[in-house]
């Protein structure tokens, strides 16, 4: 039943010219989002060219920006030996 409202309200927001309400909120911090609705930080970047999106499982922002670290450093390892493979230094 929400839905339906969430979409008429989209709907009806859209027709007065307004902006919907966006599901996510930027953070200071690059690659960090916020979701509005379940308070749960997400991390997005891009790995073999492609857009990522990953849940980091938290609400805190503190252990939100450590995860982020781990996330970042795997998707850029996993790249760095795509690039060495591709390249023959494998």
């Amino acid at each position: 039943m929400r839905r339906k409202e969430a979409r008429k309200a989209d709907l009806s927001s859209k027709a007065q010219g307004k902006k919907p309400a966006s599901m996510w909120r930027r953070t200071a911090a690059q690659n960090l989002f916020q979701n509005t609705t379940s308070g749960i930080f997400n991390a997005r970047y891009r790995a073999l060219g492609k857009i990522r999106w990953q849940s980091l499982r938290t609400k805190s922002l503190k252990v939100a920006h450590s995860k982020l670290r781990v996330v970042l450093a795997s998707a850029d390892s996993v790249r760095q030996s795509r690039a060495n493979m591709e390249g023959g230094n494998a």
